[in-house]
C-alpha cells in the first residue's frame, strides 16, 4: 500500500487513457482489462509519497465479465472518498487491506 498525490493519480490516468487508445473502439472489453492493468502496474511502479492526510482510497475489485460457467475476472480499480482513516488489523474504512492499492492524499 502507497501514498500518492492526486497529481500523481491524473497521471497516471492520463498514461493509462492513452495506452488504451492504441486499442481499436471494437474491443471494448480488452480496452476496459488494459486501461484498469495499466493502472495498477503504474500505481506499483510509483514511489512512495509521506504519509499525509489522505483523501481517497485507490481499491482493486475483481470483476467477473462472463458467465458462471465461463468465467472471465478482470480487475477493476475504483476510487472512494474517505474523510478519515479507521484503520484496524485487516481493514481501512471498511476494506481489505489486500484489495487497497493506494491511499491518494
Amino acid at each position: 500500500m502507497k501514498y500518492i498525490t492526486y497529481l500523481d493519480y491524473k497521471k497516471i490516468l492520463q498514461i493509462a487513457e492513452k495506452e488504451q487508445n492504441n486499442i481499436p473502439e471494437r474491443y471494448c472489453r480488452k480496452r476496459e482489462e488494459i486501461l484498469h492493468n495499466t493502472i495498477i502496474h503504474l500505481i506499483n511502479k510509483a514511489t512512495s509519497r509521506k504519509p499525509g492526510k489522505a483523501r481517497f482510497l485507490l481499491l482493486k475489485r475483481v470483476f467477473n465479465q462472463g458467465t458462471p460457467k465461463w468465467s472471465h475476472c478482470i480487475d477493476k480499480t475504483s476510487l472512494v472518498f474517505v474523510k478519515n482513516i479507521n484503520e484496524t488489523k485487516c481493514k481501512i474504512n471498511g476494506h481489505n487491506k489486500e484489495n487497497v492499492i493506494a491511499i491518494v492524499k
